[in-house]
């Protein structure tokens, strides 16, 4: 019975003990003034952009980036890009400012880089990493050619036909713009006088005057009305052209054809 009341009065004495330490010892803690701070919610101004390049002249290099898919809210913010290749290995480096009126599409200047389907790029807008997707489809041949018959208008076998580089040449603007276009192109035999070099090509949109309106332009003339030779295609087509040489001219023909605004006796076909 003593042994129980001991216990218990040493269990008691402890608990006083305890209380009165713990008391003391919040006593002495100093207590300062707190400030509560209440950080922003930061999040990205887009989730995905779409990266691609600009216009792509015909040695097959862009010095433009166009970024798709920001929003207002990334106004004023800096766009930086890695494009790389299927390696890995980096191609270009692209950084600018989105403007302050935040529009959705924006086009950075970049040092002469060629495009590719398989490049990969990836994005900071902001201090945020953002997804981002290259896409980029190479354009249509810009020139072509090939060797038909004359009586059949098909394209022979046995021969090919290449060109070199379409040389565009232009002066003017508005109504008095002028485009002149010449190239060479090159069969592999003499096509002889039971055949034909034809040609097709897409005037750049890139290398036009001022004001220039491909509605109302027209081919005012060339050297390739002769003989036989002619325009095929009609001005509504523009910028597309086609056209063929005389038969009989050779395994090189050079051509150029001069183009105007709002011509009317041209050497397209009507329509």
């Amino acid at each position: 019975m003593r042994a129980r009341w001991r216990a218990a009065s040493i269990v008691a004495l402890l608990a006083v003990l305890l209380t009165t330490v713990g008391t003391a010892s919040a006593a002495r803690l100093p207590i300062a003034g707190a400030t509560l701070t209440t950080l922003p919610q930061v999040t990205r101004c887009t989730h995905e952009i779409e990266v691609e390049p600009g216009a792509v002249r015909q040695n097959g290099t862009s010095t433009t980036v166009v970024v798709r898919g920001l929003t207002s809210r990334c106004a004023g913010a800096r766009v930086d890009l890695t494009i790389v290749d299927a390696s890995g290995a980096v191609v270009r480096r692209v950084s600018g400012s989105v403007p302050t009126s935040g529009p959705a599409t924006v086009t950075l200047g970049a040092t002469a880089f060629a495009p590719a389907q398989n490049h990969r790029v990836f994005a900071t807008v902001g201090t945020w990493g953002v997804p981002a997707r290259w896409t980029y489809a190479p354009p249509m041949p810009a020139l072509a050619c090939e060797v038909r018959s004359l009586a059949t208008h098909a394209a022979l076998p046995g021969y090919t036909c290449r060109t070199d580089e379409l040389v565009v040449t232009h002066w003017g603007s508005g109504a008095g713009g002028n485009l002149q276009l010449n190239f060479n192109a090159y069969a592999s035999a003499e096509p002889g006088n039971t055949a034909y070099i034809a040609f097709s090509l897409r005037a750049p949109a890139q290398d036009v005057p001022n004001g220039w309106s491909w509605a109302k332009a027209d081919i005012a003339g060339g050297n390739v009305a002769v003989g036989d030779g002619r325009v095929t295609s009609r001005c509504s087509e523009l910028p597309v052209i086609t056209g063929r040489a005389a038969s009989n001219m050779g395994a090189k023909v050079n051509f150029y054809l001069h183009l105007v605004q709002g011509g009317s006796r041209g050497i397209c076909q009507p329509g």
